[in-house]
């Protein structure tokens, strides 16, 4: 597998994790790089609906990456959710999504092989993420090589902690692991305030993030344009 290519030297792209389509073409519109859609961003995110992912393609002009999780919880599952799982990310390539974020574990904190070489043949040629089931497993070091093994083209990861600012060390050795064959992705409470050390610390030059507030009684994550404005300002962008 060839060197994942990057952005030019010195620029930082942002992904935004969006879990609705309004949220999406917000996002698109404040300046976002790419778009990970999801439904029920509150429980750590789901798969979309069919509809509001071909609607979020149709109305923007972003790569968008389709989330395929089939419940919230954990990620070892049944031979049923796997199946779901794959007819979802068969759909979803038919739609014409630049990537699919998917992960499965084999519950002793590992990765579950099988399934993910199921997800990448049946993303059929689209670029397979494996999302932050990656900062439940032990030892990660194998992981990434497994993962790159696998054929997946990109990591989501905190490193391990709830955050990316606290995983930031880690996720620096995973990059230097990977050598540019796959790329990494940190993710996992990235803000205005944190996002530039990240950078600086990990040498990635793409994040990850919600960028959001909090919806209508505390319950689902919105989309913030002004934080978003912030966070690009504090990675030296030149977008909002």
């Amino acid at each position: 597998m060839e060197a994942v290519p990057g952005p030019p030297h010195g620029m930082v792209l942002v992904e935004v994790a969006a879990g609705s389509v309004t949220d999406a073409i917000r996002a698109a519109s404040s300046g976002a790089d790419r778009l990970e859609l999801c439904a029920d961003l509150a429980c750590g995110g789901l798969s979309p609906r069919k509809d509001d992912l071909k609607r979020v393609i149709r109305e923007t002009d972003l790569p968008v990456v389709a989330l395929v999780r089939p419940r919230p919880g954990g990620f070892v599952y049944s031979p049923r959710e796997i199946a779901e799982s794959l007819r979802s990310s068969r759909e979803f390539a038919d739609l014409g999504v630049s990537g699919i974020a998917a992960g499965a574990l084999d519950g002793h904190g590992r990765i579950d092989r099988r399934a993910v070489s199921a997800f990448v043949e049946a993303s059929e040629g689209i670029p397979v993420v494996f999302h932050r089931a990656f900062d439940l497993v032990d030892d990660k070091a194998a992981a990434l090589e497994e993962l790159f093994g696998l054929g997946v083209s990109r990591i989501l990861t905190s490193g391990g902690p709830s955050s990316a600012a606290e995983g930031a060390e880690a996720i620096a050795g995973l990059v230097r692991q990977a050598r540019g064959r796959i790329e990494i992705l940190p993710g996992g409470g990235i803000r205005a305030d944190n996002a530039s050390l990240l950078v600086e610390r990990t040498g990635c030059r793409w994040i990850h993030g919600s960028f959001s507030g909090r919806g209508a009684g505390g319950a689902e994550p919105r989309f913030d344009p002004s934080e978003f404005a912030a966070l690009l300002r504090s990675i030296g962008s030149d977008r909002f």
